[in-house]
């Protein structure tokens, strides 16, 4: 995923080098939050927080209280036996990614049909949110 700068243009009748001195005041250019790194395995790691790979939130806890936010990055370790219900929206300039580490996968004989629909991971009624297979694949 690329993420690209986002400018801010004003149309302003001032030498270009006073714009230049204004960006700089103002802390130069916008960019798009960072957000947080949080680390989802099945079952919890280490302190259970979320910080690494070795300290890796439960799904079970992340299907009842979704920790993400716009911007967030929550990172899938290892093998998966449940659904992952996504449960907030990213924005449009901050997305939620979902990013499959190596071989972190969903593994079941069959996934749940829901009156939504159903499957490994669940998006309903959500925005903004960028499911990506990381190096090798879902």
């Amino acid at each position: 995923m690329i993420m690209m700068n986002a400018f801010i243009f004003v149309r302003l009748r001032v030498p270009a080098l006073a714009l230049i001195t204004f960006a700089f005041l103002c802390g130069g250019l916008v960019t798009a939050s960072a957000g947080q790194q949080i680390y989802v395995a099945q079952t919890a790691t280490g302190d259970g927080s979320g910080s690494s790979s070795a300290n890796c939130k439960s799904l079970a806890s992340v299907n009842t209280a979704w920790p993400a936010v716009a911007g967030d990055t929550v990172h899938l370790v290892g093998i998966f036996t449940n659904a992952l219900n996504v449960g907030a929206s990213g924005a449009p300039e901050n997305p939620i990614t979902i990013l499959f580490e190596p071989n972190a996968k969903f593994s079941a004989p069959f996934w749940p049909q829901q009156w939504w629909g159903g499957g490994a991971i669940t998006v309903y009624a959500k925005n903004y949110v960028i499911i990506d297979g990381g190096s090798n694949g879902l």
